[in-house]
C-alpha cells in the first residue's frame, strides 16, 4: 500500500522589517553620556523658562531649565544642577540653613516662646477696631518649613472691622546700590469669618538711614485670602512688578529690614491667623 502524503505546508515568506532590526542594535551600540551633578547659585530668572546659575562659586555661568511649579527660583538660591550632555537641568533649592543664606536674626523664629513675641520681631498696631492684632510665637498642626516654631499672625475679633498692624525684622546693614530680595513660606491659613471677607498679608523690604529713619521701600509680595489655605505657600518677589529680581537700596542707605502689614477685615466672633515661617531678605550680587 503506498503511504499517504503528510509533508507539512511551506510557511509563507515573511518581509524583514528594516526599522525593527535596526533598534536592538542601536540600543546595544549607543553609549550615553555620564549625568554630571554640580552646584550652583541663581544670578538671573526668566519665569517659567529657565534661569542662569553661578556653578559652584566660580566665574563659570549655564542656562538651565527648572521644574515650573514645582521649585520658584530665588536670586541667590543654591540649587543642585544635572547636565545630561550640553542640557542642564536644576532640580531644586538645597535644604537647610545654607539654602535660606538670610542675615535675618530669627528669621524661623525658633528663639521664643510660643505665645510670645518672636525674638528680634517687634510690632505696631494701626488699627484695631475688630480686635488687637498679634504676632506671636506658635506650633501648630501645619508642616513647619524651617525649625519646629512659626509666628501667627492674626486677629481675634469681638465685633466686626477692620484692624491692621506693622510686623518689623531687626536690621541687618546694608549699603547704598546694593541689591536685595525676599521670600517667606505661608505654612497655613485660618480664616474663620462668615460671610468671607478677605484678609490680606504684604511683605515690604524697607531701606533706613543711620539714624534709623525709612528712607524708601519696595512691597515686594502681596496676598488676600477669603478662606483657609492648609498646604504651604512660597511667597518670593514679584517679578512682575520687579523683572531684575531684586530692589535696590538709594543712597544714604545703612541698613534694612522687613516688614508685615496685615490687614484683617472680620465680622463679630471670628479669628484670622497667618502662620509665617523662613523669612527671606537677602542681598545678591
Amino acid at each position: 500500500m503506498t503511504a499517504p502524503d503528510i509533508s507539512m505546508p511551506i510557511a509563507p515568506e515573511v518581509t524583514p522589517d528594516p526599522l525593527l532590526d535596526t533598534i536592538p542594535g542601536a540600543v546595544v551600540e549607543s553609549r550615553e553620556s555620564p549625568a554630571v551633578m554640580r552646584i550652583g547659585v541663581v544670578a538671573q530668572i526668566i519665569e517659567g523658562s529657565q534661569i542662569t546659575v553661578k556653578i559652584s562659586g566660580s566665574d563659570i555661568l549655564v542656562d538651565c531649565s527648572y521644574l515650573f511649579f514645582q521649585y520658584f527660583p530665588l536670586l541667590g538660591d543654591r540649587v543642585i544642577l544635572l547636565r545630561q550632555d550640553s542640557q542642564w537641568v536644576c532640580i531644586g533649592e538645597m535644604s537647610g540653613a545654607i539654602g535660606s543664606n538670610t542675615p535675618l536674626p530669627n528669621s524661623s523664629f525658633e528663639s521664643g516662646v510660643i505665645g510670645a513675641m518672636p525674638d528680634d520681631w517687634s510690632i505696631t498696631i494701626i488699627a484695631s477696631p475688630a480686635g488687637v492684632p498679634s504676632f506671636l510665637v506658635a506650633s501648630p498642626s501645619s508642616v513647619n518649613i524651617s525649625g519646629k516654631q512659626v509666628a501667627d499672625f492674626g486677629v481675634d475679633s469681638v465685633v466686626a472691622g477692620i484692624s491692621i498692624a506693622d510686623v518689623y525684622s531687626s536690621t541687618v546693614p546694608a549699603t547704598p546700590d546694593s541689591a536685595w530680595t525676599g521670600a517667606y513660606y505661608l505654612t497655613r491659613a485660618f480664616v474663620n469669618t462668615s460671610p468671607p471677607m478677605f484678609s490680606e498679608l504684604e511683605m515690604w523690604i524697607q531701606f533706613l538711614d543711620g539714624g534709623g529713619a525709612l528712607i524708601s521701600e519696595s512691597l515686594i509680595n502681596v496676598i488676600s485670602l477669603a478662606a483657609d489655605s492648609l498646604a504651604p505657600v512660597y511667597r518670593r518677589l514679584n517679578l512682575t512688578s520687579f523683572p531684575s529680581g531684586y530692589v535696590t537700596a538709594p543712597a544714604g542707605t545703612v541698613s534694612t529690614r522687613v516688614r508685615f502689614r496685615g490687614t484683617f477685615e472680620l465680622p463679630a466672633t471670628s479669628f484670622v491667623s497667618f502662620f509665617i515661617d523662613n523669612v527671606i531678605l537677602r542681598q545678591v550680587d
